[in-house]
């Protein structure tokens, strides 16, 4: 070839000219063109650097955040095992007293739920491949110390073994444990919701670990267990009350209570006829007393069915004449169950309207009024500083994943991916839930997962940039 190319040249020495130039342009366009990717890829290295940079910066201002909560939160812990934080109302706490009279079991009621909820979660951190016992104890500790998780810890409602056992079911499916079915009637027995809320990601972990080629007999089993736990519960006494036997009285106390005194001239003559002064003034007062008092008042006069129906209508036209009202509190409680420690300032600042905040807060404050002040102010100030340092790491990665062209895979050999879209489903099922089956009571104690998903991804992030513990996660990110 390169004979013909010289003799060629030496026949003709226009053509030649001609051909060195192609030649040549050929080689300066090769070497452009590995310039050019030298280039890229220093430009990419440098990209990964700098993101590198910037998310090692926030993993450590994670690892001081919520351990300064950590130890808060201890210290709050071991001030209140002498208190008893009286709900007022409890059932579950009645129920205790009645057959544990004169014995003083709220201590070691307080230590079985601490150390329920510390193995809960330094199991829930295990099934998620973290290996160093240093952060797996240092992750069970920051979930153990959400301030509201914390009170229910520290006091005698069953809103803290139901939430341990939630996080057990989890860990139990990360681990592929058949005990998933175990904790889920657990959670469910102690508040019924949790057959709703745990329901999700049974059903996950029921699709990932099903081996159709092992046959009906096997796949049978495991449907079989999941009837028994609906059953069971379904059959067992009810501990919750503020559950509403139909969606048309859900929908009436959504929309009816804020507005009240307004229509309540609109009632049919016979309802309001039967409820006295003291009646009317504990319904304006409290809104858990449409449940307690109004409802079963309603129904007594007008019948099961005829009440349905009027609940239904009545909460409608309520809803059209005052539409932005109820729409606006409605956003404000669905917001306050997916950020509740902002909301926790907002109410204690007397913004956002009624709730279950302020009295939780004085029960919780009782005892240790200054301590309990700076945890929880701690708290909520830390709460949305992380849930934006978060923020700026999700948009970091994504934008790494874009420059870098790389795709964002969630999955991995040990199947974990159900788990991310599991929990997210469960906590949205629980936002929509308690905004609707709850209306304006918006309690923090119902918002303990949701709130911990938030703190379990500030966990997650800071020891995911620990050289020892980065494979599970980054492959992830």
């Amino acid at each position: 070839m390169l004979e013909e190319r010289r003799n060629c040249m030496e026949m003709c020495p226009g053509r030649a000219s001609a051909m060195q130039y192609s030649l040549c342009g050929k080689m300066d366009a090769r070497a452009g063109e590995k310039l050019c990717c030298k280039e890229k890829l220093w430009g990419e290295m440098r990209m990964q650097r700098t993101m590198g940079h910037i998310r090692a910066i926030v993993s450590r201002i994670l690892f001081i955040g919520v351990s300064v909560q950590i130890l808060l939160g201890l210290l709050w812990m071991f001030w209140a095992f002498d208190d008893r934080q009286d709900f007022v109302g409890s059932v579950y706490g009645d129920w205790l007293d009645s057959y544990l009279k004169g014995l003083p079991y709220e201590p070691v009621m307080y230590l079985l739920q601490v150390c329920v909820a510390f193995g809960a979660g330094y199991w829930l951190i295990e099934g998620l491949g973290v290996r160093r016992l240093f952060w797996k104890i240092w992750g069970s500790l920051a979930l153990l110390t959400y301030p509201f998780a914390m009170q229910c810890h520290m006091t005698i409602l069953p809103d803290s073994l139901a939430f341990s056992c939630f996080l057990l079911l989890l860990a139990a499916g990360l681990k592929h444990k058949k005990t998933i079915y175990l904790f889920w009637l657990l959670s469910a027995l102690f508040l019924p919701e949790y057959l709703y809320f745990g329901a999700v990601p049974v059903i996950a972990f029921f699709f990932v670990s099903a081996k159709w080629q092992d046959g009906f007999k096997k796949i049978g089993t495991e449907l079989l267990m999941i009837g028994v736990v609906v059953v069971m519960v379904l059959g067992f006494h009810n501990l919750s009350s503020t559950e509403h036997d139909s969606l048309e009285e859900a929908w009436f106390c959504r929309t009816v209570w804020s507005s009240f005194y307004q229509f309540y001239p609109d009632w049919p003559e016979e309802v309001r006829a039967s409820i006295t002064d003291e009646e009317y003034n504990a319904i304006r007062t409290l809104p858990e007393n449409m449940t307690k008092i109004l409802l079963p008042k309603v129904k007594d006069v007008l019948g099961e069915e005829n009440a349905r129906e009027w609940f239904g209508k009545f909460g409608t036209f309520v809803f059209k004449a005052n539409r932005e009202q109820i729409l606006s509190e409605i956003l404000k409680d669905a917001g306050g169950y997916m950020m509740p420690q902002t909301l926790v300032q907002m109410r204690l600042a007397g913004q956002g309207g009624a709730s279950y905040c302020t009295r939780n807060y004085e029960i919780m404050r009782a005892g240790h009024p200054l301590l309990t002040r700076y945890y929880v102010d701690y708290s909520g100030i830390w709460f949305v500083t992380g849930a934006i340092l978060m923020f700026l790491v999700l948009v970091i990665v994504f934008v790494g994943k874009i420059v870098t062209r790389q795709s964002v895979d969630l999955r991995d050999k040990k199947s974990r991916q159900w788990v991310l879209p599991a929990s997210l489903l469960s906590g949205i099922l629980m936002v929509i839930w308690y905004t609707l089956m709850e209306p304006n009571l918006w309690d923090p104690k119902k918002a303990l997962f949701v709130g911990e998903l938030w703190i379990l991804a500030m966990v997650l992030e800071t020891i995911a940039f620990e050289k020892e513990d980065t494979s599970a996660y980054r492959n992830s990110w």
